[in-house]
């Protein structure tokens, strides 16, 4: 086993991000490695048209850089970006490092390290640091965890209550293991993100899947990086957006969430239903005047959730009468 974790691949999936690689990539030129570490840079050009291939390749020139690997992935969707750079990587430690995000300079050493440790673990994840691009707003703390910020929920695998979620940004995957969950035939349902519209879900069915082949998911609050936030995504526009297509992609991850309590087939009418009451008590709470049911702008946003819940239910009406089918799903 060893020999398959002497090196990391870095995996940065880019979608017009020309403005964003220079100090992501510079966090990554700045790593503490020990000189017999081997690691490589992979840049996933998902149909960009800012030139970021170019800029990655010009911001990388310098000799003493491990080698930078770049690929196009024309398929739209973040999982094909990601699956991508997978197929590509050379090392067993697999680490997704967002375009905004700037790892500490220790985040490789540890990573390895951590990941050596523990056969068992499939996954770490990693806690992120905000950097804004302009002021904070005021309910940013209140859905900090939707922008990959903040520490993560730790329980391990024991525990029969959850399963354990990772956000995306930085997280650390043994390639091996992710390999096993494909050739099992596991199939993703979440395509993440494309182009601007703001899908995600796909890091948690990841984990999901590793751990129902029994890898451990872990959270280190070891590995730190900074996340930065560019000042488009902190208008009101972006968070209800935002949070109407995790409302959605929650909805569309509940074969996994609800597994043991699942009535087939999903959606179906009695789901729609329970999602249209939950709507309906969340437009009664936004118009409450009490303060106890959150300020009136993060009730409002929490509208927009379940907006996107019932929007899942709606689009999907085409199931109620069938066997779940992961490739149908919208």
């Amino acid at each position: 086993m060893m020999d398959k974790l002497t090196g990391v691949s870095v995996i940065i999936c880019c979608f017009n991000s020309a403005r964003r690689l220079p100090r992501t990539l510079a966090s990554l030129a700045r790593q503490q490695v020990k000189s017999n570490l081997a690691w490589e840079v992979i840049v996933v050009d998902n149909n960009s048209n800012d030139g970021t291939a170019k800029v990655a390749q010009a911001l990388w020139s310098n000799a003493n850089n491990p080698p930078l690997h770049i690929y196009t992935e024309p398929t739209a969707g973040l999982i094909h970006a990601r699956m991508c750079g997978l197929k590509s990587a050379l090392y067993d430690v697999i680490i997704f490092c967002d375009d905004d995000n700037w790892l500490d300079e220790t985040y490789i050493e540890k990573a390895l390290s951590l990941m050596a440790a523990n056969p068992k673990i499939g996954a770490i994840g990693g806690c992120g640091i905000p950097h804004f691009d302009g002021r904070e707003p005021s309910w940013f703390n209140r859905f900090k965890s939707f922008y990959a910020v903040g520490a993560q929920q730790s329980h391990g695998i024991e525990s029969q209550a959850q399963y354990q979620y990772l956000y995306g940004a930085g997280i650390v995957l043994r390639k091996s293991a992710m390999l096993e969950l494909y050739a099992s035939g596991f199939k993703h349902l979440a395509t993440g993100r494309q182009g601007k519209r703001l899908l995600s879900g796909e890091d948690i069915e990841l984990v999901i899947g590793l751990q129902m082949l029994a890898y451990q998911v872990v959270y280190s609050p070891t590995l730190t990086f900074t996340h930065f936030i560019e000042a488009k995504r902190l208008t009101w526009k972006y968070l209800t957006s935002l949070l109407f297509n995790v409302g959605y992609s929650a909805e569309l991850l509940t074969r996994f969430r609800d597994q043991n309590t699942l009535t087939f087939p999903y959606p179906n009418y009695s789901s729609l239903w329970r999602e249209t009451k939950a709507l309906m008590k969340a437009v009664v709470v936004a118009l409450l005047p009490f303060r106890k049911y959150e300020a009136f702008p993060v009730k409002v946003a929490i509208l927009f959730y379940r907006f996107g819940a019932l929007s899942f239910h709606l689009k999907n009406q085409h199931r109620f009468k069938e066997r779940m089918q992961p490739v149908a799903i919208l």
